[in-house]
């Protein structure tokens, strides 16, 4: 999550396109570590857990490809490019440091 926030922070911050390509190819380790966790998560998580986290996965992964698809126009248009990259860094970060709820119990 620090390589594809960096990347995020990047492409937010990038005055060139040289720069905004090389901060979307780190944005793009996400890729390969998409398929990691769920094999992280089967192998090294109780049962219950498992549960709470392929919840968010099926039903968060549609919503955000929904408005990941719609998103970006209004906010290019409204704001600036930079905040097409700036505003999902900052919910990635945010993400990141929210403690977990399944971790509580």
């Amino acid at each position: 999550m620090a390589v594809v926030s960096a990347g995020g922070l990047l492409a937010a911050l990038a005055p060139n396109l040289p720069v905004l390509l090389l901060s979307r190819v780190l944005q793009g380790v996400m890729v390969g570590a998409l398929p990691l966790s769920f094999i992280l998560v089967r192998r090294h998580l109780p049962q219950q857990a498992r549960r709470w986290r392929s919840v968010w996965s099926w039903h968060c992964s549609p919503a955000a490809a929904w408005w990941g698809r719609r998103s970006p126009g209004p906010i290019s248009e409204g704001l600036s490019w930079h905040w097409m990259f700036a505003l999902p860094t900052i919910v990635i970060v945010a993400a990141t440091l929210v403690p977990d709820p399944a971790d509580a119990a």
